[in-house]
């Protein structure tokens, strides 16, 4: 359903409200004339053109920002030759963006005049050394950008799930709250009934019990916490990590390894359809990439095997995700810190 659609989205609150852009100002800026010493504006395109309106239009902000930048068609080869240069994502996907598909291509190769935007499409074109090159180097700069944070995640998904795994604190934790449990239950109530585990969804019921005086389990769970020798603070410090890294998922994080592994595979092959020189520049990048992407691969099944112990320690069923003990886990340690700064230790 379009979002205009929906009630109570931004877009039905902003319909309304009257915004005055000076499109001249924005043209002045960003768009490169379509004709020379003609003006082109927003809602006119140039006489006889060949490409589409809209297309032409981003075209001709993606020249207008090349310009900026001295990259040219006569140029732009020198520039790319080592993939040590200056230019940053943007600018090569404002070269791909100037590239014109196999329909563009026929139709600008058939018909005249051409304006200066149409030209400058079809002189990149004939650069297919370029095209290639461009195509690597915006793989070489998501891959930098991305790869480093995912080596970051999987590292501290790994420290944290060794964390739960070897925490003796987490275990007096789950002592404690199984053994209030069969107290209120066996003690305190006509079930009678002792249990020797628990789901760990228990832990909302736990931190949802009231009491007496609408009173909270939590002040009575951390002064037996601090009688059993658990420093609660510690306890708290040692799990940090865990509410920034809820919600990351080893499936997803999987994917994203594979699409890098599966672009590094269709560059490569391009790689070699490229001059001797200019290939060897660009091994030195495949050869990291390869190497890297091995290792994050040898770490993601680390964190795999690490995150199945956690769910068996738990009881939870394998083929499920992690993320739910995660949440609950941050959720019933950030309950308890709230109380700890509430009401301290003592009862």
């Amino acid at each position: 359903m379009p979002l205009t659609q929906i009630e109570e989205t931004i877009f039905n609150e902003i319909s309304m409200i009257d915004a005055e852009i000076d499109y001249g100002r924005f043209e002045e800026v960003f768009c490169e004339p379509l004709v020379a010493n003609e003006t082109y504006t927003y809602k006119k395109m140039a006489p006889g053109s060949v490409i589409e309106g809209n297309r032409l239009f981003l075209v001709s902000l993606s020249i207008k920002h090349l310009h900026l930048k001295n990259i040219t068609p006569e140029n732009i080869y020198l520039l790319l030759r080592s993939p040590d240069n200056s230019l940053g994502l943007q600018d090569l996907l404002n070269i791909e963006r100037v590239y014109p598909n196999h329909e563009e291509m026929i139709s600008l190769a058939s018909n005249e005049p051409l304006g200066d935007i149409e030209r400058t499409m079809l002189a990149y074109s004939q650069l297919l050394d370029v095209q290639k090159l461009v195509e690597i180097l915006i793989f070489e700069r998501r891959f930098f950008d991305e790869v480093f944070l995912i080596e970051d995640v999987l590292h501290k998904l790994l420290k944290l799930y060794s964390t739960i795994l070897g925490s003796h604190s987490l275990r007096v934790v789950t002592k404690i709250v199984l053994e209030i449990g069969n107290a209120m239950n066996f003690q305190y109530s006509a079930n009678r009934r002792k249990v020797r585990g628990f789901r760990l969804a228990s832990l909302y019921v736990f931190s949802n019990y009231r009491g007496k005086n609408n009173t909270s389990l939590f002040p009575f769970l951390l002064h037996t916490l601090e009688s059993n020798g658990v420093v609660v603070e510690s306890l708290l410090e040692e799990f940090t990590s865990i509410h920034n890294l809820k919600c990351e998922e080893l499936p997803r994080i999987c994917e994203r390894i594979n699409s890098f592994i599966e672009m590094y595979t269709e560059k490569l092959e391009i790689l070699s359809l490229l001059e001797d020189e200019v290939r060897d520049e660009y091994s030195k990048f495949f050869g990291f990439a390869c190497n890297k992407l091995e290792e994050l691969g040898g770490r993601f099944v680390e964190c795999s095997l690490h995150a199945n112990l956690v769910k068996r320690k738990f009881g939870e069923d394998e083929s499920k995700g992690l993320n739910e003990i995660l949440v609950t886990l941050s959720d019933f340690l950030s309950n308890m810190e709230q109380n700890l700064v509430l009401h301290g230790k003592k009862m």
